[in-house]
């Protein structure tokens, strides 16, 4: 029994061992203020897929125009081939633009804010 725990937590330890995160963030300036951020991150599984995501927040106010947005890209590869990918953007509240494109035997399907179709 001890040696199947210990086996099992070695097992554990080795699998996150090899999963990591990094993450860099950005500050969004326009005319020397801070308007958002911008985080970018990279992790890598223990079943060699690597997901990337971009994530930005700003909100800006120039006379009468005030703009607020965010947007996330989502990214999937495995072997350096694009399995998955995805975008939302919105803009005051509203969603603007939209896609997510997906592997699917040898093709890729896409699903957008244009309509569907297959690449």
């Amino acid at each position: 029994m001890l040696k199947k725990t210990i086996y099992s937590a070695l097992v554990l330890l080795l699998s996150t061992a090899f999963s990591f995160a990094q993450a860099i963030h950005f500050d969004i300036t326009m005319f020397g203020d801070k308007i958002g951020t911008m985080t970018i991150t990279r992790n890598i599984n223990p079943d060699g897929t690597e997901h990337y995501v971009l994530e930005s927040k700003s909100r800006a106010k120039v006379l009468w125009i005030d703009r607020e947005n965010y947007t996330r890209y989502d990214v999937t590869y495995k072997d350096g081939k694009l399995l998955s990918s995805s975008v939302k953007e919105i803009e005051n509240g509203a969603v603007k633009v939209w896609n997510n494109v997906t592997l699917v035997g040898g093709k890729y399907a896409v699903d957008s804010y244009k309509g569907k179709y297959t690449l």
